[in-house]
């Protein structure tokens, strides 16, 4: 049943790119949809599992439903942790991108703004 919330919130997040983390940070765009896709990948991960367990003889952790349910708990767990620990360093670079283009939109004291503020400056650094 949890697997349904987290590939739902998955697939909600690839859709609107805002992904929202503990202490009420939120992630927006691409950030966002990085994390979604983390939470999505749990399908990929639990098929292949599935298919490695098969594979190497230990079907019989997917015929025992409790060897089962463990799995899947720890799977889940795993893919919950993963999207949080990405989402809070993509939520660090969101964080720095914003404070630098408020520091490039807010005028120098004399009225001026920075010289590598402006597009042709060669002090300006490399924009991706």
């Amino acid at each position: 049943m949890i697997e349904i919330g987290v590939i739902v919130y998955g697939i909600y997040t690839l859709i609107t790119g805002k992904f929202t983390l503990l202490g009420g940070k939120k992630l927006e765009g691409w950030r966002g949809r990085v994390t979604g896709g983390i939470l999505l990948s749990y399908l990929v991960i639990a098929f292949f599992g599935g298919i490695v367990l098969a594979l190497t003889g230990n079907e019989h952790i997917l015929e025992d439903r409790m060897s089962l349910f463990v799995f899947t708990l720890v799977l889940l767990f795993l893919t919950i942790t993963a999207a949080f620990i990405v989402g809070h360093l993509l939520y660090n670079g969101q964080e720095a991108d914003r404070i630098a283009s408020e520091m490039r939109s807010r005028p120098r004291p004399n009225g001026n703004f920075a010289p590598d503020d402006q597009d042709d400056s060669p002090y300006r650094p490399p924009r991706y």
